[in-house]
This record gives C-alpha cells, sequence and structure tokens, in this order.
C-alpha cells in the first residue's frame, strides 16, 4: 500500500512468503483438483498475512504496512486464483477479456448504491482508494479464491492499480490485449502506466496458456469443447444470463457434472428436491402423475424454486438420450451467496423475479418450475 510506511517491505515479505508456502503446502490433489488447490492457496496467503502482521508489529516504524495480493496458481487443466485488495485478475479467452477478481474498496461495496450516485466524483475518486482487505494490516483476512479451468491459449493478466487507474480503468488495456493480445508486454504496460501516471506503484504480470500440440490436439478439443459447453448452458439461463466470466466460473465451481444414458431416472415423483437441474446436452422429460410429458433441453432450469424452499418432486424426471446436465444443490448456492454477497444478491433477485412472473402469468401451469 504506497500510502503507508513501508508497503514495499510488505509487498516483498508477502511475494517470498507466499512462494515459501506454496512450495511446501501438504496439498498432494490431482491436477484438476482445484477446489483442494483453493483452499490450500487461501491458508498460504492467510499465513503469510499474519506474518506480514507479525513483522510491522516488531517494528514501530512499520507499523500499519500491508499490501495488496493477488495470486495465479497455474495447475494444468485449472487455475486458482488467491485474491485481497484491489489489484486485479483479468482472463483473456478468444476475444473477451474480463476482470475476474472483485476489488475490495470502499467504492466496490456501495457501487451502484443510493449513496454512490448522491456522491460527487471526487469523493468516489477518494473511497476507490480505501481498502476494505489488505495482508499484513490485520492479524487475519478473509482471501477471495476462484478455479477457473484452463483452455490452450488463454491469458491471463495480473496487475496493481498503479496500472489499472493510468489506463482509465483498464479500458485501454483490455483493448489492447483484445486486438493484439500476444504483443502486450508486461514491461510496456508498466512503463506506459509510469508516463501517464507515475503516483501510485505499477506492477503487471502475464501468463499465457501455451497452444495444444499435435499429438494432445483431439483430447484439448474434446475438453474446451466441454468446458464451454459448461459455461454456456448456465450463460444462456434465465438465472445467469449476463453474469461475466468470473461469475459464471464461481457458479460452475459451485455445480456438479452428471452424465447419465437414454432411459436414466433422474428423479422420481415424491423426492425430495432441493437442487437447480440445468442440462448441458441431451434431453430430459418431465412425466406429471397424471400423464403427459414436457421435454426440456439445454438453456432450460428445473427445480429453481427448490433452492429456496425444498420439496418433494411433482413429477419424474428422466433421459430420452444420453444426457448431462448441471447440479447446484440449496447447501452449495447458499455457500455460493455468502461467499460472494454481490452475485447472490445478482441471483436471488433474478430468482424471485422469475418465479413471480410464472406463478402471474398465464399458461404456466406445465412449465418445468410449476412442475417441479
Amino acid at each position: 500500500m504506497g500510502g503507508r510506511a513501508s508497503g514495499e517491505v510488505a509487498a516483498t515479505l508477502a511475494v517470498e512468503g507466499l512462494r515459501r508456502e506454496v512450495r511446501r503446502a501438504s496439498w498432494q490433489g490431482a491436477p484438476g483438483d482445484g477446489a483442494s488447490a483453493a483452499s490450500a492457496l487461501a491458508a498460504a496467503m492467510e499465513r503469510v498475512c499474519a506474518s506480514v502482521h507479525e513483522a510491522s508489529q516488531a517494528d514501530p516504524a512499520r507499523a500499519g504496512m500491508g499490501c495488496t495480493l493477488t495470486a495465479l496458481w497455474v495447475l494444468g487443466p485449472v487455475a486458482v486464483m488467491g485474491h485481497v485488495g484491489d489489484s486485479r485478475l483479468y482472463v483473456w479467452r478468444g476475444a473477451e477479456l474480463a476482470q475476474v477478481s472483485r476489488d475490495h474498496t470502499m467504492a466496490a461495496e456501495v457501487s451502484g448504491s443510493a449513496m454512490w450516485a448522491e456522491l460527487e466524483e471526487g469523493q468516489r475518486r477518494r473511497l476507490r482508494s480505501v481498502l476494505t482487505r489488505s495482508v499484513g494490516t490485520h492479524a487475519s483476512v478473509a482471501v477471495d479464491t476462484l478455479v477457473l479451468e484452463t483452455l490452450p491459449g488463454d491469458g491471463f493478466l495480473l496487475c496493481s492499480d498503479g496500472v489499472t487507474r493510468a489506463y482509465a480503468g483498464a479500458v485501454e488495456v483490455l483493448g489492447g490485449l483484445t486486438r493484439h493480445p500476444r504483443h502486450v508486454q508486461p514491461a510496456g504496460l508498466v512503463a506506459e502506466a509510469v508516463e501517464r501516471d507515475g503516483r501510485d506503484n505499477a506492477t503487471a504480470v502475464l501468463v499465457w496458456m501455451r497452444e495444444e500440440e499435435a499429438d494432445e490436439a483431439s483430447s484439448q478439443r474434446e475438453r474446451a469443447t466441454d468446458v464451454e459447453r459448461r459455461l454456456g448452458a448456465l450463460a444462456r439461463t434465465f438465472l445467469l444470463d449476463g453474469l461475466d466470466l468470473g461469475e459464471l466460473a464461481a457458479v460452475l465451481q459451485a455445480c456438479e457434472a452428471v452424465k447419465v444414458p437414454r432411459g436414466a431416472r433422474v428423479l422420481e415423483a415424491g423426492q425430495r428436491c432441493e437442487q437447480l437441474v440445468i442440462p448441458v446436452y441431451g434431453r430430459l422429460a418431465l412425466v406429471p402423475p397424471r400423464g403427459g410429458v414436457v421435454e426440456v433441453g439445454p438453456s432450460s432450469v428445473l427445480g429453481a424454486s427448490t433452492l429456496l424452499c425444498p420439496r418433494p418432486a411433482r413429477c419424474g424426471v428422466r433421459a430420452l438420450e444420453p444426457t448431462r446436465y448441471l447440479v447446484l444443490t440449496r447447501q452449495r448456492f447458499e455457500a455460493l451467496v455468502q461467499a460472494r454477497p454481490a452475485l447472490g444478491v445478482a441471483l436471488l433477485t433474478r430468482l424471485a423475479r422469475h418465479l413471480s412472473e410464472a406463478l402471474d402469468g398465464e399458461g404456466e401451469a406445465r412449465s418445468p418450475h410449476r412442475l417441479l
């Protein structure tokens, strides 16, 4: 934190400490076990925070020192983010580059509220500099984590606010990466940021996943198609339409993917239902006790209301053909809402609005929501 004494000391201690922690981490999960890796990375960053705080307490000249810390742990098919503060992680994929970290600032906390609308630009600017989380200021800190399934050619940009502020909130950075992604150099981003606005620390790290090689092209394409299908299935639903890549990845991380053959029974009538079901490919049939069949496929959402109020299923569900679907249980939904409040508010608002419209609308008696 550039405005505090010994901010550079805190940053050095944090980076060196995190390297040591990760190297000696007891985590021994499989390369694709993102959830275990995320837990290990968060624990390592929490220990680093404690050590930086201890160093600040030991020397009065360094009292209150701290830093932001955004880390990326690449583990083959997944990349795990650990994040505290207002440095950022962006992901470049195809023609899109999206911010997947959330700024831990007062501005981010109140942005979009009535209070924010009443503030003058000078007041807003000051709130953008007030951190709500940092490493070392206190003995402990809550670490944001996110697991992203990687694709060949993915790019990851980690940068401090000295870069994003100099580039007008990173709009120009994103534009440059999108137009000429492989030509962008971190040193060039930093040099340009310092020339434009040298008032803050500027740091940038750019990581590219290598392109597929000939002997693994088929398996990589198959995995890439699977990742894109699952993200696409989420993005096409009423609940998640319009969310950015980071938000979709957080929801996907909370889901379980299930594959069933033709004729498989997914749910029995009368069985307790407290889960959201989103088909990725294939078709499912909803069979009410009184006869008649309702077919649903990708982009459909089954059991949305049971995330709020579990109840026995009003009909059975079976697969009409080989089908893959995502399951988000009520327990994982509640954990997601608690871990990411802003995303949780958006999901709950959309869910309440859609269910209200379904209940009030005509001809909804046989909708998947009413049947389940």
